[in-house]
């Protein structure tokens, strides 16, 4: 049984221990024939999975776009560099700087015109609102203008504005992220729009003080509440008081107008506090106008400055319409006119006012008094100064022309067309 097994199977007739190595691999004695069936066909699969991974693999790889290498990021310091450097940037800051000196000399000439017309009481208020102190006989000299530039020029100094910036870039970078050269490229750029804020409020400086007269029972009752002088109880709460009410209802004192709404809010931040002070002392200060010239009667025109701008309408009139029949009437008992002014059968009444401040209701009602008294056709006011909105609203209700003197002519003109 045992050799019919064996020769069934292929057996040797001896059992031979088997072959190490290579020998034992490769003799086909060695092989069994399952066990080779089984390994061909488990290398088979794997050389065949190899295969579809080779191939699943070339086909992935072209179905990728190829990558295409990411330029490092800058950082900021590195793009403020770049704008810095830029020939927009440089040609920007090179034209504030210009703009700083040209709107400078043009303010300066504003003021040195002031003092040429002797317009004391706009020269007063800017002095005031910088707190300069100058004496009234110094007003119309060149020293004014000299503490003024130097004022300006102090608080808008570059070099100290930079310690500033160089300390919140230090200690604030979170809130100022870009290097201290941009800021002051920024800083060079938008400084000139302070002085065109300073030179529009120097030149409407009548017509804030109309303003004030129109607040003017307000602004004394808090006066009264507040300032220790006056019999209140805290000078601080008096500051508070003229700061808040110039902010709100004096044009031409917030920090917005000197720093409109496209201007940095961090510039505008900056300088706002003193701003505000400015406004609160240029308040203060036309109260005091608003106080004068009603206690002391100093816009009356039958002055001699009032007597001499009559004088002056009179000629102008003359000069202008040769035709024109003029009566001055007298320094008293005038009734509220002036002047009588007959020409092409239309008589017109006018009383002329020399004002250091504004031109109130007062006026309105003596002159339209006088075009009843005189029996005549219009009634004009005419000043150098300007009016306040109560007395444009009664004028405009009753029918009486407020003209000023550089447009009455040609409104006289109007009134005998």
């Amino acid at each position: 049984m045992l050799k019919f097994l064996k020769s069934l199977f292929g057996a040797p007739d001896s059992v031979q221990s088997p072959t190490i190595g290579t020998a034992a691999v490769e003799s086909p004695r060695n092989r069994v024939p399952g066990l080779e069936v089984e390994t061909a066909s488990s290398c088979s699969q794997e050389g065949s999975a190899a295969a579809l991974e080779a191939s699943a693999t070339r086909a992935g790889t072209s179905d990728l776009a190829p990558v295409v290498p990411q330029p490092a990021l800058k950082s900021q310091a590195q793009l403020d560099e770049e704008l810095i450097a830029s020939q927009a940037w440089i040609d920007a800051v090179t034209a504030g700087e210009q703009a700083w000196i040209d709107k400078m000399d043009a303010l300066l000439a504003a003021v040195r015109s002031a003092q040429e017309e002797g317009r004391a009481v706009p020269l007063m208020m800017l002095s005031q609102y910088f707190w300069l102190k100058t004496p009234v006989p110094e007003l119309g000299t060149s020293k004014l203008l000299d503490e003024l530039r130097e004022r300006i020029e102090k608080d808008f100094s570059v070099k100290s504005y930079r310690t500033y910036i160089e300390n919140k870039t230090k200690t604030r970078w979170n809130s100022y992220p870009h290097s201290v050269d941009w800021y002051m490229g920024e800083y060079l750029q938008v400084r000139p729009s302070y002085l065109d804020g300073l030179r529009d409020l120097f030149e409407k400086i009548p017509e804030r003080i109309g303003i004030v007269e129109d607040h003017y029972d307000t602004l004394k009752a808090g006066e009264k509440e507040f300032r220790p002088a006056a019999g209140g109880d805290n000078l601080l709460r008096f500051k508070g008081f003229l700061t808040k009410y110039a902010q709100e209802h004096l044009p031409g004192v917030t920090p917005l107008d000197f720093f409109p709404g496209n201007s940095p809010r961090y510039i505008r931040d900056y300088f706002g506090s003193d701003i505000k002070i400015s406004g609160y002392l240029l308040l203060w200060g036309m109260m005091s106008v608003v106080q004068v010239s009603r206690s002391s009667g100093a816009q009356s025109s039958t002055s001699q400055i009032g007597i001499e701008f009559e004088k002056k309408l009179i000629a102008e009139i003359s000069e202008k319409f040769p035709a024109a029949r003029i009566e001055p009437t007298p320094v008293t008992g005038d009734q509220g006119a002036d002047v009588i002014l007959i020409l092409d059968g239309v008589k017109i009444v006018i009383q002329a006012k020399k004002y250091t401040g504004v031109v109130g209701n007062a006026a309105v009602q003596e002159v339209f008094a006088a075009m009843q008294f005189y029996d005549a056709d219009y009634a004009m006011v005419v000043t150098n100064s300007r009016y306040t909105a109560a007395a444009q609203t009664l004028a405009t209700k009753i029918g009486v022309e407020l003209a000023t003197a550089s447009d009455y002519l040609r409104r006289i003109q109007q009134l005998i067309v």
